[in-house]
């Protein structure tokens, strides 16, 4: 039996937080051509291995060991990044 999260919209100053689906890969590839200079102390996908991510990610979810999130900036909704919670402490 395959781990279904149904997960709550989470919503903060500055964020909002999102349950990953496979149509947030546009907005995912478009966050990750942006600068990296920030990116020093994770891995985070590129445009052309976004789709690749997400489908992984998903399956990760599925299989229980992770809840995938996004993160949407709530000024301009637009989606800035992934976010992914571990199931197995």
């Amino acid at each position: 039996m395959g781990f279904a999260f149904e997960g709550p919209v989470l919503e903060g100053s500055y964020v909002r937080l999102e349950p990953l689906d496979r149509w947030h890969a546009a907005g995912l590839a478009v966050a990750a051509e942006e600068d990296r200079g920030s990116y020093r102390f994770t891995w985070v996908p590129t445009a052309a291995e976004v789709e690749g991510y997400v489908d992984a990610q998903l399956a990760r979810a599925e299989a229980g060991e992770v809840v995938p999130y996004v993160q949407v900036e709530r000024a301009s909704g637009r989606v800035v990044g992934p976010r992914r919670i571990s199931t197995r402490g």
